[in-house]
């Protein structure tokens, strides 16, 4: 069986001193990284950014501005916690790269083990997003298997509609909405209604739905 690759964050630095010492702090710690010169040389890449969990970039790197460059991250496909590496008393980017989603942000010359716990918390971070992002598909592919009917009596017992309610709603009975609520519970293996809702919540439904449904 082929090996599978280890967790990998990217690191966006130009400075020789600063790229020796995250070279060898990093692989200390056994972290896989993937180094890139400039914001530009990281964004061609951007396509490849699922298997990194971190990104690590120096604001005094080509093309690396601070809140800038957190928000241009989204735009190339890349969904990984980013951590920045500041300039003594920047405050005014710090502040700007938090609001705009930093995960955290590091003086320069950091330490060791600060800039580590952070690039694990991130990571972790990661991870946990990487796991709710598939559970919402795996629920998401569980409620498409419904069918319409199915669905608009399952949507609308999430919103808490009655079963006359949704008779009323469908114009059908209250005895066949008792059958879809049946086959609905079912199909999505909800043990109860507010497991059922649970579910819904967890796959962003929902919202959606509400949005959508204009009949209720």
């Amino acid at each position: 069986m082929k090996a599978t690759a280890k967790p990998s964050i990217a690191v966006v630095e130009e400075d020789p001193e600063i790229l020796a010492s995250l070279r060898q702090l990093l692989s200390s710690v056994h972290i896989d990284a993937e180094w890139f010169d400039s914001a530009d040389a990281l964004w061609a890449k951007g396509a490849l950014s699922s298997r990194w969990q971190c990104v690590l970039a120096d604001v005094g790197t080509a093309g690396v501005a601070g809140a800038h460059f957190i928000q241009q991250l989204p735009l190339y496909g890349i969904n990984a916690p980013a951590i920045l590496l500041l300039e003594p008393n920047d405050v005014p980017t710090a502040v700007e790269a938090l609001k705009s989603g930093a995960a955290d942000v590091l003086e320069k010359p950091f330490n060791g083990q600060m800039l580590l716990d952070a690039v694990h918390d991130a990571q972790r971070r990661a991870r946990n997003a990487s796991q709710s992002r598939e559970r919402r598909r795996d629920l998401r592919a569980i409620f498409s298997d419904l069918t319409s009917r199915e669905f608009d009596v399952a949507i609308a017992l999430v919103r808490g509609l009655s079963n006359r309610e949704i008779a009323s709603a469908l114009q059908i009975s209250p005895k066949t909405v008792e059958v879809y609520r049946s086959r609905v519970m079912q199909k999505t293996q909800a043990t109860s209604l507010c497991d059922l809702i649970r579910m819904a919540i967890k796959a962003n439904l929902v919202e959606e739905e509400i949005k959508n449904v204009g009949a209720f």
